[in-house]
Protein backbone atom coordinates (compact mmCIF):
# COMPACT_ATOMS: atom_id res chain seq x y z
CA UNK A 1 0.00 0.00 0.00
CA UNK A 2 2.57 2.56 0.78
CA UNK A 3 4.91 1.62 -2.61
CA UNK A 4 1.45 2.00 -4.40
CA UNK A 5 1.07 5.89 -2.89
CA UNK A 6 4.71 6.58 -3.00
CA UNK A 7 4.15 5.84 -7.01
CA UNK A 8 1.59 8.01 -7.33
CA UNK A 9 3.17 10.71 -5.52
CA UNK A 10 5.84 10.15 -7.91
CA UNK A 11 3.63 9.90 -11.57
CA UNK A 12 1.89 13.41 -10.72
CA UNK A 13 5.67 15.04 -10.06
CA UNK A 14 6.29 13.75 -13.50
CA UNK A 15 3.66 14.94 -14.92
CA UNK A 16 3.41 18.22 -13.50
CA UNK A 17 7.53 18.65 -14.17
CA UNK A 18 9.04 21.92 -16.27
CA UNK A 19 12.56 22.27 -17.62
CA UNK A 20 15.55 21.04 -15.92
CA UNK A 21 19.33 21.76 -17.45
CA UNK A 22 22.75 20.47 -15.92
CA UNK A 23 25.55 21.91 -16.26
CA UNK A 24 27.77 20.38 -19.44
CA UNK A 25 31.56 19.12 -18.37
CA UNK A 26 30.57 19.79 -14.84
CA UNK A 27 31.42 17.64 -11.67
CA UNK A 28 28.37 17.43 -9.27
CA UNK A 29 30.01 15.29 -6.27
CA UNK A 30 27.56 16.52 -3.42
CA UNK A 31 24.64 14.04 -4.01
CA UNK A 32 22.90 11.49 -1.80
CA UNK A 33 19.95 9.19 -1.71
CA UNK A 34 17.42 8.18 0.03
CA UNK A 35 15.36 5.02 -0.53
CA UNK A 36 12.66 2.72 0.66
CA UNK A 37 13.79 -0.61 -0.06
CA UNK A 38 11.56 -3.95 -0.79
CA UNK A 39 13.54 -7.16 -1.03
CA UNK A 40 12.22 -10.35 -2.40
CA UNK A 41 14.05 -13.86 -2.41
CA UNK A 42 13.09 -17.42 -2.92
CA UNK A 43 11.85 -17.93 0.69
CA UNK A 44 9.87 -14.13 1.52
CA UNK A 45 10.62 -10.48 1.56
CA UNK A 46 11.94 -7.51 3.71
CA UNK A 47 11.51 -4.23 3.72
CA UNK A 48 14.13 -1.66 5.22
CA UNK A 49 16.37 1.22 3.32
CA UNK A 50 19.47 2.72 1.66
CA UNK A 51 21.54 5.55 2.13
CA UNK A 52 24.10 5.88 -1.19
CA UNK A 53 26.11 8.79 -2.30
CA UNK A 54 26.10 9.32 -5.85
CA UNK A 55 28.50 11.65 -7.56
CA UNK A 56 28.66 11.94 -11.15
CA UNK A 57 30.34 14.04 -14.05
CA UNK A 58 27.93 15.29 -17.27
CA UNK A 59 29.62 14.73 -19.89
CA UNK A 60 26.58 16.02 -22.57
CA UNK A 61 23.48 17.08 -21.94
CA UNK A 62 22.43 13.90 -22.44
CA UNK A 63 24.81 11.67 -20.85
CA UNK A 64 26.70 11.10 -17.42
CA UNK A 65 28.97 8.55 -15.68
CA UNK A 66 28.78 8.28 -12.27
CA UNK A 67 29.21 6.14 -9.08
CA UNK A 68 27.03 4.47 -6.07
CA UNK A 69 28.55 4.12 -2.72
CA UNK A 70 26.51 3.20 -0.64
CA UNK A 71 24.87 0.82 2.07
CA UNK A 72 21.67 -1.07 3.35
CA UNK A 73 20.43 -3.23 5.38
CA UNK A 74 19.52 -6.94 4.65
CA UNK A 75 18.10 -10.02 6.06
CA UNK A 76 17.97 -13.70 4.79
CA UNK A 77 15.48 -15.84 6.30
CA UNK A 78 16.21 -18.01 9.86
CA UNK A 79 19.55 -15.43 9.71
CA UNK A 80 20.23 -12.21 11.44
CA UNK A 81 20.15 -8.85 9.56
CA UNK A 82 23.40 -7.43 8.43
CA UNK A 83 24.99 -4.50 6.59
CA UNK A 84 25.60 -4.89 2.53
CA UNK A 85 27.72 -1.86 1.12
CA UNK A 86 27.39 -1.31 -1.97
CA UNK A 87 29.66 -0.16 -5.23
CA UNK A 88 27.79 0.59 -9.00
CA UNK A 89 29.59 2.24 -12.26
CA UNK A 90 26.17 3.88 -13.32
CA UNK A 91 25.63 5.36 -17.39
CA UNK A 92 22.84 8.29 -16.74
CA UNK A 93 21.06 8.91 -19.60
CA UNK A 94 18.68 11.87 -19.93
CA UNK A 95 15.46 12.99 -22.05
CA UNK A 96 13.24 15.14 -22.00
CA UNK A 97 14.36 17.68 -20.13
CA UNK A 98 13.60 16.18 -16.59
CA UNK A 99 14.15 12.58 -16.67
CA UNK A 100 16.91 10.27 -16.71
CA UNK A 101 17.18 6.73 -16.69
CA UNK A 102 20.16 5.07 -14.93
CA UNK A 103 21.92 1.93 -15.56
CA UNK A 104 24.53 0.43 -13.34
CA UNK A 105 26.42 -2.49 -12.77
CA UNK A 106 28.78 -3.30 -9.39
CA UNK A 107 29.21 -5.13 -6.30
CA UNK A 108 27.21 -6.12 -2.95
CA UNK A 109 28.94 -6.87 -0.03
CA UNK A 110 27.18 -9.22 2.72
CA UNK A 111 28.97 -8.56 5.71
CA UNK A 112 29.56 -11.90 7.90
CA UNK A 113 27.13 -13.22 5.38
CA UNK A 114 28.80 -14.89 2.24
CA UNK A 115 31.02 -12.70 0.59
CA UNK A 116 30.47 -10.16 -2.44
CA UNK A 117 27.90 -10.48 -5.15
CA UNK A 118 27.44 -8.73 -8.84
CA UNK A 119 24.88 -6.46 -8.67
CA UNK A 120 22.98 -4.55 -11.76
CA UNK A 121 20.80 -1.82 -11.39
CA UNK A 122 18.20 0.40 -13.18
CA UNK A 123 16.72 3.80 -11.71
CA UNK A 124 13.73 6.00 -13.62
CA UNK A 125 14.79 9.36 -12.27
CA UNK A 126 13.10 12.77 -12.10
CA UNK A 127 15.02 16.14 -11.37
CA UNK A 128 13.30 19.09 -10.11
CA UNK A 129 13.65 22.36 -12.25
CA UNK A 130 14.26 24.09 -8.73
CA UNK A 131 14.81 21.91 -5.12
CA UNK A 132 11.80 21.99 -3.77
CA UNK A 133 13.42 22.58 -0.43
CA UNK A 134 16.70 23.55 0.25
CA UNK A 135 17.92 20.59 -1.43
CA UNK A 136 15.84 18.05 -2.55
CA UNK A 137 16.35 17.66 -6.04
CA UNK A 138 14.82 14.22 -7.76
CA UNK A 139 12.99 11.31 -7.10
CA UNK A 140 13.62 7.82 -8.42
CA UNK A 141 11.89 4.40 -8.80
CA UNK A 142 14.39 1.68 -9.37
CA UNK A 143 15.09 -1.96 -9.73
CA UNK A 144 18.63 -4.22 -8.90
CA UNK A 145 19.05 -7.09 -8.86
CA UNK A 146 21.80 -9.24 -6.78
CA UNK A 147 23.77 -12.31 -7.89
CA UNK A 148 24.35 -14.30 -4.21
CA UNK A 149 25.31 -18.07 -4.59
CA UNK A 150 22.81 -18.09 -1.48
CA UNK A 151 20.03 -16.39 -2.38
CA UNK A 152 19.84 -14.40 -5.44
CA UNK A 153 17.59 -10.70 -4.10
CA UNK A 154 15.22 -8.77 -6.49
CA UNK A 155 15.11 -5.00 -4.83
CA UNK A 156 12.66 -2.77 -5.56
CA UNK A 157 13.83 1.17 -4.03
CA UNK A 158 11.50 4.12 -4.38
CA UNK A 159 13.41 7.25 -2.86
CA UNK A 160 14.80 10.64 -2.81
CA UNK A 161 18.13 12.46 -4.15
CA UNK A 162 19.66 15.25 -2.44
CA UNK A 163 22.11 17.91 -3.79
CA UNK A 164 24.25 20.10 -1.31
Amino acid sequence: MKFSRFFLVFLMLILCGNGFALEVQKFYFKNVRLAQQSAFQNDGSYFSGALILNPYYVFTENFALGIDLGGTILKIKDRDTFVAPEYLLKANFYFKQNYSFELGAGAQTWINNGGTFFAAEGNFVYMFSEPLTAYLSNIFLGYSFINSDKRSTHMIRAGLGFSF
